[in-house]
């Protein structure tokens, strides 16, 4: 098993499965000779198992499903549009299931340590604002 630092898989994991399922989806369902409409129902079918997929990545013992939607948006929901593009485009290339979760635990990692900086800026604002409101106060005693 791959080595990931953020992200759960357990033994009854829909990933692997959702994972294999897009990559045949775009293996045989994916062709330059498809009609307008195959073509429109092979993406409708890729951004419904994306989706799957998305929302199926355990971080920390949750699902991104189940995940608090004010965690989901301090934490994750920049980095979507990376997150979906990265799972397409491992299924696009057949790239190994392995390496996938390597790729999306480095995307998790990058949302994870994003968050923290900006917790930190914040903490810094507010200790700033602390600060004035003190020398503010103490001006005023003056």
């Amino acid at each position: 098993m791959a080595n990931l630092k953020h992200l759960q898989i357990d033994h009854d994991d829909p990933l692997n499965s959702y994972y294999i399922t897009l990559c045949h989806v775009y293996y045989f369902h994916v062709t330059d000779e498809n009609s307008e409409k195959e073509k429109l129902q092979a993406e409708g079918t890729i951004e419904t198992i994306c989706s799957l997929l998305f929302h199926a990545i355990n971080i920390e013992g949750t699902t991104i499903r189940e995940m608090d939607n004010e965690r989901y948006v301090k934490e994750y929901k920049r980095f979507y549009n990376d997150i979906i593009d990265a799972i397409r485009e491992c299924c696009k290339n057949e790239v190994d299931f392995e390496i996938f979760l390597e790729i999306i635990d480095e995307i998790i990692g990058a949302a994870l340590t994003l968050a923290n900086a900006f917790n930190k800026l914040q903490s810094v604002k507010e200790e700033y604002m602390e600060e004035v409101v003190v020398d503010e106060a103490l001006k005023e005693e003056e």
